[in-house]
């Protein structure tokens, strides 16, 4: 009973930010939600208890860094379901709103989110499902030139 507790508490104030996050997000529904999940990720409290021995240099750039995982990996995700031209607006409209609203130094991101896309398909190459047992081979994810210089370009994943 008291873990039931637990999780509802826990379920509710993820729901909070989020929506409180939903408020402060600008642009159509699914950048509004990408913004509210990976900024209510970022509120988590296992993060914040990760930052609490930091520096202030060192709490901006981890911020930066997971703020870049995040982004790469719910824009896997979409991938899956949006079309390749559709993802580039999600990426931005995130780094725009960690711009106002997180750790962000613009230089610093763009290089980090470079080195995400190159480094994170090499950790991330392939998993098993827990229910099937199959193969699933992640998508890869390059840099390349954008106008807003937040790029997003992979191929589909693919299920074996």
């Amino acid at each position: 009973m008291l873990d039931w507790v637990q999780r509802k508490l826990h379920q509710t104030k993820i729901a909070e930010r989020m929506q409180r996050h939903m408020k402060t997000a600008t642009g159509p529904q699914l950048h509004r939600s990408a913004i509210a999940m990976t900024m209510a990720a970022l509120e988590d409290e296992a993060v914040q208890e990760q930052m609490r021995g930091m520096s202030a240099d060192q709490q901006e750039v981890f911020m930066m860094v997971y703020e870049c995982l995040l982004m790469w990996s719910f824009l896997g995700g979409l991938s899956n379901v949006l079309e390749l031209e559709e993802l580039p607006p999600v990426a931005a409209a995130m780094r725009d709103h960690f711009a106002t609203h997180a750790g962000y130094r613009p230089e610093k991101f763009e290089r980090l989110w470079h080195e995400t896309q190159k480094c994170m398909p090499h950790f991330a190459k392939t998993a098993r499902t827990e229910t099937s047992g199959r193969r699933l081979r992640w998508s890869r994810y390059r840099a390349q030139p954008a106008r807003d210089s937040i790029s997003y370009r992979t191929t589909r994943s693919a299920v074996t």
